[in-house]
Order: C-alpha cells, then structure tokens, then sequence
C-alpha cells in the first residue's frame, strides 16, 4: 500500500483522448477540461518541461513523481500538519 493509496488518482482517465505528442502545457489544460482533481494537477505541474511522445512516456514520468522520497506527506489527508499537535493534546505518540 502506497503512502497516498487512499487517494488514487487514475490519470488513465484524466489522459483519455489526449493526443501525442503532448507538451507539459497541453496535457495540464487536457486535465483541467475534464475536471481534474487538485491533487492530480499538482502532480502534473510535478512532471518535466519535456514533449511526450506517447501515453506510457508521460505515465513513467507522473510515477517518477510518485516515488520520489519525502513526499509521503504531501498526499496524505490521514498525517496532521503539525507534527507535534498529538503531543500539545496530551496523547501519547508511539
């Protein structure tokens, strides 16, 4: 299970009809038309200033994203904010 699982984002669908080659700029206002979540833009916006060339390019890409290290909280609604907010309420952290 992936730090981010409960929030998948099927960008198969967000991609559907988009024609390649694709720039950033392009597959970003494809996902916006077809209503995106914000979550799925801000992993576009992640993506290389590069032409893609097909599907499976640019999906390489948005995973590449996905895996880099520290970003676990970012797409997680289940972590606080504040780290230490557990503490300042009195609960033990394990």
């Amino acid at each position: 299970m992936t730090p981010h699982s409960e929030h998948q984002i099927n960008f198969l669908e967000i991609l559907e009809g988009l024609k390649f080659p694709v720039t950033k700029a392009e597959i970003i206002l494809h996902a916006e038309k077809r209503g995106a979540s914000e979550d799925a833009l801000d992993r576009l916006q992640g993506i290389p200033e590069d032409d893609f060339k097909n599907r499976d390019e640019l999906l390489d890409n948005i995973n590449v994203i996905e895996e880099m290290p520290g970003q676990e909280n970012l797409w997680s609604s289940l972590e606080s904010e504040d780290p230490h907010a557990e503490e300042r309420e009195g609960r033990d952290v394990v």
